[in-house]
């Protein structure tokens, strides 16, 4: 297996981020500081 280039290693870790945004804390309460995730509150419909 080849090793990734740094620009493919940077460019994959900004997705990882962008997703691990999205997961831990893409929906704010309104009128509060508050911020679930898309992980949290689809834990709470299965």
């Amino acid at each position: 297996m080849t090793k990734p280039s740094e620009a493919r290693q940077r460019a994959i870790l900004e997705r990882l981020d962008k997703f691990s945004r999205f997961t831990d804390s893409s929906i704010g309460i309104p009128f509060t500081k508050f911020q679930i995730g898309a992980e949290a509150s689809s834990a709470c419909c299965r």
